[in-house]
């Protein structure tokens, strides 16, 4: 386990065997999940806003899955993988309506499975 996701992170530098504030390594890990899922989203509504699209609901879902990664926010797991399909849903939608140069892994991910979650979550760790 890694996790820093939080102001109480063990020696302020990241809680390596189980957190702090109680936060398992699977929530660890999916919440690193959502906020790749989130970064992809980001790249779409920086590249909307340009363009003149309005992004707010995507800005909304961005803002709340950044608060459920605060400390003893939110440690549900369906909820926070709900999330993710959600931030995906969103980036998708705008990639139907943007074009975007950035190449960036976020954009494209679709993570549709939990197991292709689980994946992509132990490639980021390496």
């Amino acid at each position: 386990m890694f996790c820093n996701q939080c102001q109480e992170t063990a020696k302020n530098t990241g809680c390596t065997i189980k957190g702090v504030c109680g936060k398992t390594e699977e929530t660890s890990n999916i919440q690193d999940l959502l906020m790749f899922s989130c970064q992809g989203l980001s790249y779409l509504t920086i590249e909307a806003r340009k363009q003149g699209i309005d992004t707010n609901a995507e800005s909304k879902h961005i803002t709340n899955c950044l608060f459920m990664t605060i400390t003893n926010a939110n440690f549900d797991d369906k909820s926070i993988i709900q999330a993710i399909k959600d931030a995906i849903k969103y980036r998708d939608e705008l990639k139907s309506k943007v074009k975007i140069a950035e190449n960036h892994p976020s954009i494209n991910w679709n993570g549709k499975m939990m197991k292709n979650l689980m994946q992509k979550q132990k490639k980021s760790e390496h």
